[in-house]
């Protein structure tokens, strides 16, 4: 049993810092209009109309912090690696992704370009069924094995016919997303919640990830035994 063959999983860590998260979103959006990412791996400049959910700002990139976001929020900044043990200089990218005020209901189905599959959501107002799960239809051990480019809508013939909900214990939650076995959107009802996720990348590949951290993913799938989601073949 590894990180590969579980779908997702709660994660065992700190608390989060106090933080001031009206003046989080004033940030993202006074520098979402402004950031420039050549080459940039997210889909949202290929995802059009309103199945995009986010407003996607890059806090680190390249490991270098934009826009002063370290000086401004320490205390996020340093939770970003201490959540997973890793050191500051170890992280390559953070993106924030809040969602939208206006999206409703499903975004779009894919798999995100990050390899380890860190996650948390800093606030997280709605649980339920907000997170949604396919498995694919193979046991595949690396990104290179999925088709590059998947539809955002389906169907597709690598994914079983199977859907899961993430079970989200807390408003704020770290956790981790299987990018090699598993798509992934996100789902929301609620008009009033508030809906903010990380993503904390290295830019490695799965086979680089050190024990640690294996074995905390491992471990926390055993503790939150009733909230992780495993790989297993289609029936």
């Amino acid at each position: 049993m590894g990180p590969i063959d579980i779908l997702y999983t709660p994660l065992v860590s700190p608390d989060f810092p106090t933080y001031d998260y009206t003046k989080l979103l004033s940030w993202v959006h006074k520098f979402y209009v402004t950031q420039t990412i050549q080459s940039r791996p997210d889909a949202s400049k290929h995802i059009t109309g309103d199945i995009y959910p986010w407003t996607i700002i890059y806090a680190k990139y390249d490991r270098a912090w934009r826009f002063n976001f370290d000086k401004e929020f320490p205390q996020l900044a340093s939770f970003f690696g201490d959540a997973y043990n890793l050191a500051t200089s170890e992280i390559d990218s953070v993106v924030l992704l809040p969602v939208k005020d206006e999206h409703r209901g499903l975004g779009f189905w894919h798999r995100d370009p990050d390899k380890w599959g860190l996650r948390m959501y800093l606030e997280n107002t709605e649980l339920e069924n907000s997170l949604l799960i396919k498995p694919t239809k193979l046991p595949h051990n690396s990104h290179s094995e999925l088709p590059s480019a998947i539809d955002p809508v389906g169907p597709w013939e690598f994914i079983q016919d199977v859907q899961y909900a993430a079970n989200i214990p807390n408003p704020q939650q770290v956790f981790y997303i299987n990018n090699v076995r598993a798509i992934h959107a996100v789902n929301k009802n609620i008009p009033s919640s508030k809906r903010f996720a990380v993503i904390v990348s290295t830019g490695k590949p799965m086979f680089e990830m050190p024990q640690h951290l294996q074995d905390l993913i491992v471990s926390s799938a055993e503790h939150y035994k009733d909230s992780a989601i495993y790989w297993s073949p289609e029936i």
